[in-house]
Parts: structure tokens; sequence; C-alpha cells
């Protein structure tokens, strides 16, 4: 398993992008993920507080007060173009998992401050679908998209998603 952080939030108006990326290395995952989730990452790691508990606050609290916490959060499958996560908890003593979309996984995962991991072959897989799409004439070559995406996210600020 690859473990990985929040490295930013793209957002197209349609969707937003969760971009992890690689712990001490330089391989990177973008996941699609919903408008909510997005802003739900991004206000925390913004250190934005709302007044009342929001949906992945109030699943927090609702873990914490039952004695548990999140050990971790597992991407661990792609079918499709659809990724699955794995968020697995320890209550009490007891640990087991909970299958979830990777957008809420994550934006537990940085709430309770728990490492975020991505299945080798999820990263691989999802690298040869993008490499299968650029081969198939629906992107530009490899590098050139690469060099565009780069100075697109450089240029971003957590701020500017807000």
């Amino acid at each position: 398993m690859i473990e990985m952080t929040v490295h930013s939030l793209l957002d197209s108006g349609k969707y937003a992008v969760v971009v992890l990326k690689e712990v001490g290395g330089k391989r990177e995952l973008q996941i699609i993920v919903g408008q909510y989730e997005a802003v739900a990452i991004l206000r925390h790691l913004s250190g934005i507080r709302e007044q009342r508990p929001l949906t992945h606050d109030l699943l927090k609290n609702l873990i914490e007060d039952i004695g548990g916490q999140v050990k971790r959060v597992t991407v661990n499958d792609l079918r499709g173009n659809i990724y699955y996560a794995m968020i697995s908890l320890d209550v009490n003593g007891h640990e087991f998992d909970v299958d979830a979309r990777p957008s809420d996984a994550i934006a537990l995962a940085v709430r309770f401050s728990s490492p975020i991991f991505v299945e080798e072959r999820v990263v691989e897989e999802a690298k040869s679908k993008a490499t299968d799409l650029m081969e198939e004439g629906e992107a530009a070559d490899e590098e050139e998209v690469d060099k565009k995406f780069r100075e697109i996210v450089e240029g971003l600020e957590m701020e500017d998603l807000g």
C-alpha cells in the first residue's frame, strides 16, 4: 500500500478533484468527488469551523462518542471509473472496516488526522486508464497534458477553492 496525503483540491464548477500525493514520493492519484465532499475536506483543512456540525463532523462526533477512532482510510479498488474505499475503525479495541466512497473516507481521515493509503494496483490501474485514454486520442500528448495540468495545479492555493 502507498501512503498518500491530500495534496490539493481542484474545482471545475461541475465537479471537484481531490489530488492525493504519495508521502515521500512522486506518485499522485486524482479522484473526482462531489462538490459537498470537496468543500467538507477543504473547509476542514483550511481550519474553518461551522457553528453546528456538518455531516462529516457529525460522523466524527458519533465515532468518538462510542469510543472509536478512524485508524486509516484505504482506497482499495477501481472498477470501471469508480473508486472504492474502506474506513478502518477501532471502537474500544475492536477493529473493523466500513465500505465508503473515497470522498467521505477522506473527509473523515482529515478530521481524525488518520493516514490515507491507496492500494498499489489502484494507482497502477488509474495510470493505465489515463494512458489508454491518451492513446485513444481523447487527450493530447501525455507530456503536454501533464505540463498543462501541473501549471494549473501549481498556480492554485487552497484558499482559491473556498
